[in-house]
């Protein structure tokens, strides 16, 4: 359920109420995020500025006018989120510290509970980097029960993350990757960065300017500066986007319903019929086990070359191999099944 809130001219889609791990990196976006959040939540309270809110569970007709019905309207969104700030130190910079202090005051603010982590990769990797902060906010989500994790992903990063994804060759998934999922919402999906500064001025909100963000050697800080010159090129990228949401719906119901005469899936694990998956057409695999992966980790970015391998596997290999296809899966071939499997991570170190 979504509930669209309109304030400050930004269109929020958010959530139904529940228990909430939030992504805060400390940057404007996620700040903003959390602001509006902690506005809605139990343990913050109402700012007068933000009265002003439009949905189609609080009337915007009558605007409170005295001390009495202003407490009406703190009855009225009480406990409607339960928040836990999670903050990710990726331990490339000498000054991120200073963004974990930055956000864990935040959270000290707001009232609300905080963990974060820094993680120990073994290289400076985009991806490692993005598997552990992934994994780390998922073990958060089912470690506290939560509902889900909330991102601050915007409405620019969607052609960013299209151009990323065609560029690492992650097929049609790949031009939806920022869509939501049952465990992932992203409610700032219909705002755009220039809402997001505005409403920051507006409210002066302080927020960090990660020192990495204008170095281009990293992919999407170079497509972000490429975009930012061609905003046409932008939204058009966010048009394709909405189409590519529904023909992908109809893509995977059409998956589901071959999924279920190959596979079975086992708690942590699905397992693939090896001579039924062999019997498809070789695209129909590649998407099949796409797809599979998906319901695994629906976070996993495998490219064409990735899911070619693991579909040649699947065919081909000896009983007892075991093939690494990347995003934390790995293929476990035995000589009528093939399991797909999630595997471990990069370590990290806690930090309350």
């Amino acid at each position: 359920m979504f509930i669209h809130c309109y304030h400050y001219g930004m269109e929020i889609l958010w959530p139904k109420p529940g228990k909430y791990i939030v992504a805060v990196s400390g940057g404007v976006d996620s700040v903003v995020l959390l602001h509006r959040l902690a506005v809605r939540s139990s343990q913050f309270a109402v700012l007068p500025t933000d009265r002003l809110v439009r949905n189609n569970l609080e009337s915007t007709n009558d605007q409170p006018n005295n001390e009495k019905s202003m407490k009406g309207e703190k009855r009225k969104i009480k406990n409607r989120y339960e928040l836990i700030v999670a903050h990710v130190d990726h331990g490339w910079r000498t000054d991120s510290s200073d963004d974990e202090r930055f956000v864990r005051e935040l959270a000290q603010k707001y009232k609300l509970n905080y963990v974060s982590t820094k993680l120990t990769l073994p290289k400076k990797s985009e991806a490692a980097a993005r598997a552990g902060r992934w994994e780390f906010l998922h073990d958060l989500r089912v470690k506290h029960d939560a509902t889900a994790i909330i991102t601050a992903h915007h409405a620019d990063d969607i052609a960013e993350t299209i151009l990323i994804n065609l560029q690492r060759g992650t097929g049609r998934s790949g031009l939806t990757s920022l869509k939501e999922t049952l465990h992932i919402k992203r409610p700032l999906l219909n705002v755009t960065k220039n809402q997001i500064y505005e409403y920051c001025v507006a409210h002066n909100i302080e927020f960090v300017e990660d020192s990495t963000n204008k170095d281009n050697t990293y992919t999407r800080n170079a497509i972000r500066a490429k975009l930012g010159r061609a905003q046409n090129t932008s939204k058009k990228l966010q048009k394709i986007y909405s189409r590519m949401l529904t023909i992908n719906a109809e893509i995977d119901e059409l998956l589901g319903g071959i999924e279920k005469a190959v596979s079975d899936k086992q708690g942590a694990r699905i397992n693939v019929d090896r001579q039924a998956f062999s019997s498809l057409d070789q695209k129909i695999q590649h998407e099949l086990l796409r797809f599979l992966v998906l319901r695994l980790n629906s976070d996993a970015e495998l490219n064409t070359e990735q899911i070619t391998r693991g579909a040649d596997s699947i065919n081909a290999s000896l009983p007892s191999k075991i093939t690494e296809l990347g995003s934390r899966i790995e293929l476990k071939h035995q000589k009528q099944i093939s399991s797909i499997v999630r595997i471990s991570t990069p370590r990290m170190e806690v930090l309350k």
